[in-house]
């Protein structure tokens, strides 16, 4: 048990990664007027030791925490990505906070932990672990949204956001159900062995469609655009 205690969190160790400097970044950040500088050096410090890591564990395919995660070559390559957006968007934001006269620490703590719930997406290996990080990266999405809290507009912005979010998450849990209950399986492999078997039911197809839809919504991709201008 502890042998795989351990290789769970070797596994998992830029997510810790940035868990850990979340929390350090969120510490620092009340360090009075220097706060939100030794907030954002400690996320760009985290972000920075957590992509050494990535780039150095083993991509061999493994799978951990209960089958739901997996590292492979193109999971690496997308946390990479992750992390590298992430440090851009630390190195740029100094300029767009001081364009709207926000000074808040909380900033790069938000950035971290939208970047965790991207990893844990990109290392997803069933719907469930999906719908965890999905869900962690959009709360501090949404939160980042209204971040300019005095401007009514960003307010609103932030408040539609929330509520369409919610409403593509619902489209993402009912397809995923719908999923399950055709195939008694959240696994991607298993559907993919299931659907491959033969001609999908009626289950399947509305459960792959609420899905499409869903993520289409999330990425304001056509015909679930009209929201995106907020």
């Amino acid at each position: 048990m502890m042998q795989q205690f351990t290789h769970d969190m070797m596994f998992f160790s830029s997510e810790l990664v940035l868990f850990l400097g979340a929390l350090l970044s969120l510490m620092a950040g009340t360090y009075g007027k220097n706060g939100l500088r030794l907030a954002a050096q400690t996320a760009m410090s985290t972000l920075v030791i957590a992509l050494i890591f990535i780039v150095f564990t083993p991509a061999n395919g493994d799978v951990s925490f209960g089958l739901h995660f997996m590292q492979t070559e193109i999971t690496r390559y997308g946390k990479i990505l992750a992390m590298l957006a992430a440090i851009g968007g630390l190195m740029l934001a100094p300029h767009a906070l001081r364009r709207i006269e926000v000074y808040r620490f909380e900033f790069p703590v938000l950035i971290l932990l939208a970047t965790l719930g991207m990893c844990l997406m990109i290392s997803a290996r069933d719907f469930l672990a999906l719908y965890v990080g999905l869900e962690l990266q959009s709360l501090s999405l949404y939160i980042l949204a209204a971040f300019a809290r005095d401007n009514a507009r960003a307010t609103e912005a932030g408040l539609k956001y929330f509520v369409l979010g919610a409403l593509s998450s619902g489209m993402l849990l009912y397809g995923v159900s719908l999923l399950y209950g055709a195939s008694g399986s959240i696994q991607y492999d298993t559907l993919q062995t299931f659907i491959a078997s033969g001609t999908p039911g009626m289950g399947i197809t509305l459960g792959l469609v609420f899905i499409i839809s869903a993520f289409c919504f999330k990425i304001s991709a056509a015909p679930f655009h009209m929201w995106t201008p907020d």
